[in-house]
């Protein structure tokens, strides 16, 4: 994920009520993709972005690869049970998400450009509407982050490397345990993963009892 940020001409109102994505899209960034890979939401917050200082008061696009190619890996630091885990997300290692992330920043860059946000727009802080070309590049890789749905490190299958059975969600190997959460997913789904999860979990519910 990573967003683009609008300085506001204006105060933008918190509604506690409302939670702050009030607008959100799944699109295809290719005629030719399979299914929805790039999602695109309104926040009416400033995030915060290490390619520069967002403004204190403004609104984001954000936009986000929904079917990343990139790979990452989880591993054991060493032997001992309370070591913290070696993780590599590897964010953009497969060019074909910088692609789409190319084109999530044209799609959110057009929405904020739009005449419906002119009475609030009073310019683009980050990455700032100067930034094109090979600086385009440079500001999605640095400016990418996670997506806080992490799916697929104990992911169900029959294969060598598939940590659960696809049936029971039981670990291979292993008596007396399962797991039941988005680790367990073969493949991301082109959404936020909360309901998947709902279902796994309700789907344990009833193995277990």
């Amino acid at each position: 994920m990573a967003g683009v940020v609008y300085e506001a001409s204006r105060p933008v109102p918190f509604l506690p009520a409302n939670p702050p994505a009030e607008m959100m899209g799944l699109l295809y960034s290719d005629p030719v993709a399979t299914r929805p890979d790039l999602q695109v939401y309104v926040v009416a917050a400033p995030l915060p972005s290490p390619w520069g200082r967002s403004p204190a008061n403004g609104y984001s696009i954000a936009f986000s690869a929904m079917a990343p190619h990139s790979s990452g890996t989880v591993r054991l630091a060493d032997a001992h049970p309370a070591s913290a885990p070696v993780v590599d997300p590897g964010y953009l290692s497969d060019d074909r998400d910088l692609e789409v992330m190319r084109k999530g920043l044209a799609v959110a860059r057009s929405i904020g450009e739009a005449d419906a946000f002119a009475a609030w727009r009073k310019q683009e802080a980050v990455p700032g509407s100067g930034t094109s070309g090979e600086s385009v590049d440079a500001f999605i890789r640095q400016a990418t982050g996670p997506y806080f749905h992490f799916t697929g490190t104990c992911r169900m299958g029959t294969d060598a490397e598939a940590v659960v059975d696809p049936a029971d969600l039981r670990v291979h190997g292993m008596a007396g345990l399962r797991v039941a959460d988005a680790s367990v997913m073969p493949s991301i789904p082109s959404a936020n993963t909360n309901a998947t999860v709902y279902a796994i979990a309700e789907r344990a519910a009833e193995l277990i009892a």
